[in-house]
């Protein structure tokens, strides 16, 4: 019983690491975009839409997640 706990244990930390992995590299991957893009490319007249258009992207994506996997403790 000791052996699948720890099999499951291993499993599952296995994925809260990708996903938070994951996660910090998309948050870190926009904020490099917009911050590129205000202050080398273009100017934040331009950037700022799409800054709110990620912001509500990450916020409906963050919901539908919210969503599907809500389970009681």
């Amino acid at each position: 019983m000791r052996e699948k706990k720890d099999i499951i244990d291993k499993k599952s930390d296995r994925k809260a690491n990708f996903c938070l992995f994951l996660g910090s590299g998309v948050v870190l991957g926009q904020f490099a975009f917009i911050s590129t893009g205000t202050f080398q490319y273009f100017s934040w007249d331009i950037m700022e839409p799409i800054a709110y258009t990620m912001l509500y992207a990450n916020f409906t994506c963050g919901f539908l997640f919210y969503l599907f996997k809500k389970r009681d403790l």
